[in-house]
């Protein structure tokens, strides 16, 4: 198929429209990523280290009392034992929101796949309206957050995906602390999630892949004899185009605020951060900037120039778009010559390479931000 990169296998992208596949994969590779997070804080045992250290505290106290998380939290916070205290509860936090946000999204993937449309809006609504922004404000301010955790959530904790000025707010906060903050633009985040304006935007299709009756806004109006979602035709490959639009930018804004996070927690393996940092932003690239505006990938084709060759004929490999690509998910190139595959041990020469990529090597420092991606969802806004 054209435009098949080789991250996924080949029977699970059938049925996308062959534009549309590298961002299905790219899409997969960064929860992948995410998931990966996850995997290496379980294999820290700092979560074990941390209850350990809450419970060795509460037992020289109270020996030979056997008490329930609970109490033994609310010790600790009566103690002002406020590092073991708040790492326990952040960690499983971030963890279980983490974790609830990837079986969502993973499930919406697998959904599009075979085509059921409105299974897969439905599925994307709340990791990305309710998960994200958790995430986010746990991230820009974990004491506050916890402050209210304390109190009845259902009061504390239920208004902040409300209000557009409270998003925009809690995303300017977060995106400084990111890799490449010139990456993201908190208005367009919070367009491609939340508006009503866009239909290109995750908004109204979740909206109407979740009520069979939606009243507003143009682009929700259910008209007449007319239910949402229930008439949709499967072979209607329009339907495709909000999620493969918006969600690309919204993802790999998720895996940078995660990475932060679990930075934070964990204090990752250098390589695996560079890795998965760059792997995510140079896949981005190759897919949305402009064809030559590549600056990352250009750096690694002259880094790396010696080792561009192919296996089987000998001459030079190009890092063409689709080569880019795969070098960055899969490790594999195909030459441009012979067509034969060549493993391309990406991550093993990022390691013993002393290159890092500096957001100051584009020459025009909008290029991050005006992309094919980002015109194309703000033309189509009403």
């Amino acid at each position: 198929m054209k435009n098949y990169i080789g991250y996924l296998p080949y029977e699970n992208i059938q049925n996308i429209p062959s534009q549309h596949v590298p961002a299905h994969e790219f899409i997969f590779f960064l929860h992948d990523q995410c998931a990966n997070l996850l995997v290496q804080y379980e294999q820290s045992n700092i979560a074990k280290i941390g209850i350990d250290t809450i419970v060795e505290a509460y037992s020289n106290k109270f020996p030979n009392n056997d008490s329930d998380i609970i109490e033994i939290l609310q010790f600790c916070r009566n103690e002002g034992l406020d590092a073991p205290y708040y790492h326990f509860l952040i960690s499983k936090i971030l963890m279980g929101l983490t974790s609830d946000l990837l079986h969502f999204t993973y499930e919406a993937l697998k959904a599009f796949e075979k085509r059921k449309f409105s299974v897969a809006y439905s599925l994307l609504r709340k990791p990305f309206k309710e998960n994200l922004i958790f995430i986010c404000l746990v991230l820009n301010n974990y004491e506050n957050f916890i402050e209210l955790f304390e109190q009845e959530t259902d009061k504390s904790l239920n208004n902040f995906y409300k209000h557009s000025s409270s998003r925009k707010a809690i995303f300017e906060e977060i995106i400084p602390k990111l890799a490449l903050p010139d990456l993201f633009e908190a208005e367009l985040i919070d367009n491609m999630i939340f508006s009503k304006q866009y239909p290109l935007g995750l908004e109204i299709s979740c909206q109407k892949a979740t009520h069979l009756i939606t009243s507003q806004g143009d682009f929700l109006k259910t008209g007449r004899m007319f239910i949402n979602s229930i008439f949709n035709d499967p072979n209607n490959l329009d339907q495709y185009e909000p999620v493969y639009t918006s969600l690309p930018y919204i993802m790999i804004f998720t895996t940078h605020v995660l990475l932060e996070g679990f930075q934070k927690l964990v204090n990752l393996n250098e390589n695996t951060y560079q890795h998965i940092t760059l792997s995510t932003l140079g896949c981005y690239e190759n897919l949305f900037t402009d064809g030559r505006k590549r600056a990352l990938t250009q750096s690694y084709a002259k880094a790396f120039g010696e080792f561009l060759q192919c296996i089987h004929c000998g001459k030079k490999i190009f890092l063409t778009k689709e080569n880019s690509l795969r070098m960055y998910m899969t490790g594999v190139l195909i030459c441009n010559h012979c067509q034969f595959d060549s493993e391309f041990p990406f991550y093993w020469l990022l390691s013993k390479s002393s290159t890092r990529f500096n957001g100051d090597d584009y020459e025009d420092d909008n290029v991050w931000k005006d992309t094919i991606l980002s015109r194309m969802f703000k033309s189509q806004k009403d």
